[in-house]
């Protein structure tokens, strides 16, 4: 039981978790902060708020490994996961998902009614994905806009409104998570050709799909520096803001430049980094606000 388990947490990347979930949070404490008229922000319910994102996020990696098992099976890279490896069955994966659909939509509707019912249209958007990349090569945007989605979906849990602040953080975490899936993908640019499956990396090439990537980070931080202004967060936030530049210029630096790109690094920078960025992205928000 503790292996089969094991199997579930590694198959949805459980740890990957930190990409995201330190958005929803850092809503939770700009709602918690400067909407006290709105809502009172509780353990009970802030606790839902982490439920319900990890239900989503538990759902999305088991519906794209049902969705691209096949493909997974004839890419090198990703045979040894646990669908094309038969560490688990395609009807086990199923069940988990659909589980956790139904821990999401039970979470939302205990938040509100509308978070419930929007959260179905959500959980579509987010499985899409996975068929994204066998017609457009937007397909990183796509991810980007699914998991971008978080700080909408949390001011609509508590304040039934989308505040302005939830679309700045939306933006930041779309371009933020689209640009470094174009680095992640640049491992599998060769086979994606192959296979004739859409990405940056294979419509543009390696090296411009460097830039695109680049590109899209620095909109990422553009939208985060005008969401502290916005805020009027204290000074400390442009500390924290500092922190964010060099992470992501480090991560660039760990991939190599665009004539000369490290792909042993990528792992590296996709795993180790944004882990990082992600929870200092959190404590900028937290720490400029109280």
């Amino acid at each position: 039981m503790l292996s089969r388990i094991a199997h579930f947490l590694r198959m949805i990347r459980f740890s990957h978790t930190l990409f995201a979930l330190p958005f929803a949070i850092a809503q939770l404490a700009v709602i918690a902060a400067r909407h006290t008229e709105g809502v009172r922000v509780t353990w009970q319910n802030a606790l839902l708020i982490v439920v319900a994102f990890t239900a989503m996020r538990s759902f999305a990696m088991a519906a794209n490994r049902l969705i691209d098992r096949e493909i997974d099976a004839r890419n090198p890279r990703t045979a040894s996961r646990e669908l094309p490896a038969g560490k688990l069955s395609a009807g086990a994966v199923w069940v988990f998902g659909m589980t956790a659909l139904g821990i999401l939509a039970i979470s939302a509707w205990l938040l509100a009614p509308i978070a419930a019912w929007l959260a179905l249209p959500a959980a579509a958007i987010v499985a899409g994905y996975s068929y994204a990349k066998r017609f457009t090569w937007l397909c990183h945007l796509w991810l980007g806009f699914a998991i971008g989605m978080a700080p909408i979906a949390v001011s609509i849990a508590l304040l039934q409104a989308i505040t302005p602040e939830s679309w700045f953080m939306a933006l930041t975490l779309c371009f933020y998570i689209a640009g470094f899936d174009i680095l992640y993908a640049l491992q599998d640019i060769e086979f994606d050709k192959q296979e004739h499956l859409y990405s940056i990396p294979a419509r543009f090439g390696a090296a411009r799909a460097v830039i695109i990537s680049r590109t899209m980070h620095a909109i990422a931080l553009v939208s985060c520096a005008a969401l502290i202004y916005s805020l009027q967060l204290s000074p400390w936030s442009w500390f924290f803001y500092a922190a964010l530049v060099a992470l992501l210029g480090f991560e660039h630096y760990l991939v190599g430049s665009v004539s000369s790109i490290r792909f042993e690094k990528i792992p590296v920078a996709f795993f180790n980094v944004n882990s990082v960025f992600s929870l200092t992205y959190a404590a900028t928000i937290i720490v400029g606000l109280f």
